[in-house]
């Protein structure tokens, strides 16, 4: 955190496992099928009730071990908080030119996010607010609305319980997820069961620099419920 807004950076490394490729002589070699780094540089700031922010992102992906190529990528949006329990936001994702592995291009699509996020006191059941979000996204590659629902509970700042349900996807129809926090650092991990593969795990780390911890609370969060919209980390 700094004075005129905060910086964050991430890195993250997908690998979409081993295929078997048949050679011309008829000898098979064992290869990882898909493996991307993303690095991403993030700033925001806020005024009032209104929070702005963009993504700086590179994007590093190989196939078959064979072929390779580099893109840079921005995203953008704002959030507006409404009333003191109720906020909204919308944002614009990889804005920039097309991927190429060697000389063939691959269109990265431009994805649109509209959502709000509701913090719901249960005071009678539970201790601290559960927030309630809601996600419409599209993208320019179909223009078909898919509609992101999230649910989560954060007790004593520590452990934050998550679950998601993804309408109008092919793949992906629901996530589950914990998070454990203590202090400056974060432990996340993530279930995600696909409908035509294996079922995914994720895991995260995170760890927030400076003095203090910033505790983001759930009122004012706008938390992503489910994971990406296609394979790979765009």
């Amino acid at each position: 955190p700094f004075q005129f807004g905060r910086i964050a950076s991430t890195i993250i490394y997908y690998n979409a496992g081993t295929v078997e490729l048949i050679n011309s002589n008829g000898s098979t070699k064992s290869v990882t099928a898909q493996a991307d780094f993303l690095g991403t540089l993030s700033y925001c700031t806020q005024i009032r009730n209104y929070t702005a922010g963009v993504n700086i992102k590179i994007l590093r992906s190989t196939l078959a071990e064979t072929v390779s190529g580099t893109g840079v990528y921005f995203d953008c949006g704002g959030k507006m908080k409404i009333f003191q329990n109720l906020s909204a936001g919308v944002a614009l994702q990889n804005i920039g030119t097309a991927f190429y592995y060697d000389t063939d291009a691959n269109k990265i699509p431009l994805i649109f996010r509209a959502g709000a996020a509701y913090s719901l006191s249960l005071s009678t059941f539970v201790i601290n607010p559960v927030l309630i979000e809601l996600d419409l996204v599209t993208t320019n590659s179909d223009f078909r609305p898919k509609l992101n629902c999230g649910i989560m509970y954060q007790y004593n700042r520590m452990i934050s319980l998550r679950t998601g349900l993804k309408l109008g996807y092919s793949a992906e129809l629901f996530s589950l997820g914990v998070s454990f926090t203590r202090q400056n650092l974060s432990l996340d991990f993530a279930f995600v069961p696909y409908t035509n593969l294996n079922q995914s795990l994720r895991v995260g780390v995170n760890y927030q620099f400076g003095n203090k911890p910033i505790v983001i609370q759930p009122a004012r969060q706008q938390q992503q419920p489910a994971s990406n919209t296609q394979d790979g980390l765009l």
